[in-house]
């Protein structure tokens, strides 16, 4: 990417996301989740987070850290649906999506899982 377009981005951001706060950010993540964020995750946990930022009317990452490790539980809470996806779309699915499971394979299953050895 230019120089050129990259001023152009940072531009278009509200906040600055130091490497510190980003690595501390996957480590509460990791903590309160038990997801493993990489770096390559960083642009995601930005976009994310800096919502929860206007919305607080808060002016950095840093402020908004200090925040979640305070404790508030009702912002915890939006932290961590702000960076995790809930998928739940696969259990919704057409009816017969499990159908490839054959029924001695789930009894088999929950056998060894009741009777383990």
């Amino acid at each position: 990417m230019s120089t050129n377009n990259t001023t152009q981005i940072r531009a278009l951001q509200d906040f600055t996301l130091s490497q510190p706060e980003f690595d501390r950010l996957r480590e509460l993540v990791r903590e309160h989740t038990g997801i493993a964020l990489s770096d390559a995750k960083r642009q995601l946990v930005y976009g994310r987070l800096a919502r929860r930022l206007r919305a607080l009317k808060m002016d950095s990452f840093g402020e908004y850290i200090d925040m979640i490790e305070d404790g508030d539980p009702a912002e915890l809470e939006e932290f961590i649906n702000a960076v995790t996806t809930n998928l739940t779309s696969f259990f919704r699915e057409a009816p017969g999506t499990l159908g490839f499971v054959s029924p001695a394979a789930v009894f088999s299953f929950s056998c060894r899982v009741m009777n383990p050895s």
